[in-house]
């Protein structure tokens, strides 16, 4: 058997897989497979470009955007942006590149030039912690958190 004969049958017994996980001859449609909602600025979202996404421990899921962080219930949106009248309690910067939940249930926020911050989602005020405190810097500027395994982000 040569190869390009191998490769066919593998990618026959591949659709034949799929056709009876469909359910053979039973009908489909978006009812059998589930639906998807589509999520925008015209349904309250900040901005429609998603630079993040995170589902917290409670369901809620957090949406990272350039222009803010948005926190979506499944009906509406709830939008944190930074605020110049309280900047100790507030994001240092408005385009939001990761959100991570630490194991403690502390949720954390990576900007782009802001640095990273802790949320607190019942407040919603936000603790910059920035290399360079004095101004918006390249040290600042954070895409991705995560934690290991002794808990240190």
């Amino acid at each position: 058997m040569g190869i390009r004969t191998f490769l066919h049958l593998i990618f026959c017994i591949g659709q034949w897989a799929v056709f009876c996980a469909v359910g053979w001859g039973q009908p489909t449609n978006y009812r059998t497979i589930g639906r998807f909602d589509h999520l925008s600025a015209e349904q309250g979202l900040s901005q429609n470009w998603v630079l993040c996404i995170w589902q917290d421990r409670d369901g809620f899921l957090w949406l990272g955007t350039r222009d803010g962080l948005n926190k979506y219930d499944g009906y509406s949106f709830t939008v944190y942006k930074p605020d110049p009248a309280d900047p100790d309690n507030t994001f240092r910067h408005n385009v939001i590149t990761d959100i991570y939940e630490d194991r403690a249930g502390r949720m954390w926020v990576t900007t782009l030039g802001g640095g990273l911050h802790q949320f607190d989602r019942r407040s919603g005020k936000a603790i910059a912690y920035r290399i360079d405190p004095t101004r918006i810097s390249l040290r600042n500027v954070m895409f991705s958190i995560t934690e290991d395994a002794d808990g240190h982000l």
